[in-house]
């Protein structure tokens, strides 16, 4: 049979065309039931712009007999991206796969970028899948292998399009995705750059939000951290916590006063003045006494020390060590270590 040209895949009046799939590999592909009324009796009743149909088939089914040894890949030349989805629904599609199609918008001149949804496209009765869960997917991208899985009666590939997360009943003509690869233009949501603009803005906001509040936890943290610890530590030290606060007050005032090793106004002890050798007594270094000679009888250099011999003469003098007084228990222990008389 030669290939249909077919443009349209509703209604039954299409089963048994031959059409080229951009969607699988090989080909061409014999349509084995159409999207729209059937005759079908598994398939569900629905009621469409005001019309009850008694049994309605929310997509296409397309087969031959190598499908199941054929892929399922993303067209070239779709110019959009989708992010797969897995679906198990054994009573239902089988092993199937949902692509959620969107188109990548620039954001303007800040360079974010939006994603806009165009539509979410159901392969079922797949063997099995071979992208991830959660992969954005592009041209050339292998999906799956077609098979029989779930509620079929024969390997085959389901193809059904909706609206972006719509439900079941909701489908749409996949005439143009299915054929060409491409969607209707009609069918295209309003592609607007300054939404990318404003979903550009909405992202810089909430990262800036985000800064913010994740700050205000971190200080918010740091003083809880340190209160529990002030608690703990007055708790270990058996104090209430009025007696935590008088201990703080009060270490706090004493850490507020200065200190006088560091005041640096504080007048500095001025170091002792040198003596010279002949100022020192011969024989005893911590006993001398200048005594004042008429000005006449002052010889070069200043005057020998007086160096007491006993108790009696040390008495009225005040022992000097390097030109320091000496003075309290040192200065009697001093007088003490010396005789009462002179011995004979």
């Amino acid at each position: 049979m030669a290939t249909s040209t077919t443009t349209s895949v509703y209604g039954q009046s299409v089963v048994g065309q031959e059409v080229s799939c951009p969607w699988l590999t090989g080909g061409p592909y014999e349509i084995t039931q159409g999207w729209g009324p059937t005759s079908v009796g598994s398939e569900p009743s629905e009621d469409r712009q005001g019309k009850h149909y008694s049994h309605w088939h929310a997509g296409v089914d397309l087969s031959n007999g190598n499908v199941t040894r054929e892929h399922v890949v993303f067209p070239h030349g779709l110019g959009q991206q989708a992010t797969a989805v897995y679906l198990d629904n054994p009573a239902g599609y089988g092993t199937a796969l949902i692509l959620r199609v969107f188109t990548q918008s620039l954001g303007g001149h800040a360079g974010g970028t939006a994603q806009v949804r165009n539509a979410d496209i159901y392969l079922g009765h797949l063997a099995t899948r071979l992208v991830k869960n959660g992969q954005v997917v592009r041209d050339g991208d292998v999906l799956a292998v077609p098979d029989s899985t779930g509620n079929s009666t024969g390997p085959h590939l389901h193809f059904e399009v909706r609206p972006p997360d719509g439900r079941y009943g909701t489908d749409i003509d996949p005439s143009q995705w299915l054929l060409q690869g491409n969607a209707a233009l009609q069918q295209l949501p309003n592609l607007n750059p300054l939404d990318a603009i404003g979903s550009a803005i909405t992202q810089a906001e909430q990262s800036v939000m985000n800064t913010v509040v994740g700050l205000a936890q971190t200080a918010l943290g740091g003083s809880m951290m340190l209160a529990g610890g002030v608690t703990i530590g007055f708790g270990l030290r058996g104090l209430s916590g009025r007696q935590a606060l008088r201990v703080t007050r009060r270490t706090a005032g004493g850490l507020a006063q200065r200190r006088p090793e560091f005041d640096i106004n504080r007048r500095r002890r001025e170091p002792a003045p040198p003596v010279s050798a002949a100022g020192r007594t011969r024989l005893r270094t911590t006993l001398r006494r200048e005594v004042p000679q008429p000005a006449t009888s002052i010889p070069a250099g200043p005057p020998p020390p007086l160096v007491p011999r006993t108790r009696a003469e040390a008495r009225g003098l005040v022992p000097m060590r390097y030109g320091v007084p000496i003075r309290g228990r040192e200065a009697k222990a001093l007088r003490r270590a010396l005789p009462r008389k002179i011995p004979a």
